[in-house]
C-alpha cells in the first residue's frame, strides 16, 4: 500500500498501532523511551519485531539529556528523535535525526541546523497554527519537513499544498490488549491512500 505523502506515526506504546500503521503503508514509526512514559527496551523488541517495512524512530523526551546516547544504544533503531535544544548533546550519536522544533525556534536555531544539516534527516515543524505563518518557508526549505497534524478540523490536502516531505500524526494507547480505535488515524490514512 502507498500513501500520496510520507507519514510518520508517533507515540507508539503498542503493538495494534504499530501493525496498523505498518500495513497501512506508514514510512516511519516512532516509539517514546527514556522516560516514564515511554516504552522500555523489551516491550520495544516485542512491539519492531512484528513489523516490517517502515523505519524506526526512538523519540526521546524533551526534559533530559542524561544519558541519552547509552539508553538508545539499547534499542535498534534507524533514526533518533529529539528536541531542537537537546542537538547540542548528541555529537557522537551516529544515526541520522529528527529534529522537533517550533516555528519560533527556527529563528533562534537556524545556524546551529545548518551546521549539522548533514545529520538532519527531518525537521519536525510542530505549530499550534494550521499552516504555521510564522514559518520562513524560503529559508528552511532545504530540509525535509515533516508537519504535525493534529487540528483535524483543516483539510489534509490543504497541507499537502505546502512546501513540505510529510506529516506527523501520533498513535494512542489501547483500551486493552487487541482493543484498538483507529479512527483517528483511519480518517486521515484512507485519504492518503494511493488507490490502483
Amino acid at each position: 500500500m502507498a500513501l500520496k505523502t510520507k507519514v510518520k506515526v508517533g507515540k507508539i506504546t503498542n503493538l495494534s498501532d504499530a501493525r496498523y500503521c505498518a500495513g497501512m503503508g506508514v514510512d516511519l514509526l516512532g516509539f517514546p523511551i527514556g522516560s516514564a512514559h515511554g516504552i522500555d527496551a523489551k516491550k520495544y523488541k516485542e512491539i519492531t519485531d512484528w513489523v516490517s517495512g517502515p523505519l524506526i524512530v526512538a523519540e526521546w523526551p524533551n526534559d533530559t539529556a542524561e544519558n541519552m546516547e547509552e539508553v538508545i544504544s539499547s534499542y535498534n533503531v534507524d533514526l533518533v528523535e529529539i528536541s531542537v535544544q537537546q542537538l547540542q548533546f548528541v555529537n557522537t550519536l551516529t544515526k541520522p535525526l529528527i529534529i522537533k522544533l517550533s516555528p519560533e525556534e527556527w529563528a533562534h536555531y537556524r545556524d546551529e541546523l545548518l551546521r549539522n544539516k548533514s545529520r538532519i534527516a527531518y525537521l519536525l515543524i510542530i505549530s499550534s497554527e494550521y499552516v504555521p505563518a510564522s514559518l520562513h518557508w524560503n529559508e528552511i526549505k532545504d530540509f525535509p519537513i515533516l508537519l504535525s497534524y493534529t487540528d483535524f478540523n483543516y483539510s489534509i490536502h490543504d497541507l499537502l499544498e505546502l512546501p513540505i516531505t510529510g506529516i506527523a500524526l501520533n498513535g494512542s494507547e489501547e483500551v486493552k490488549p487487541g482493543l484498538k480505535e483507529y479512527t483517528h488515524l483511519s480518517e486521515i490514512l484512507e485519504i492518503l491512500e494511493v488507490l490502483d
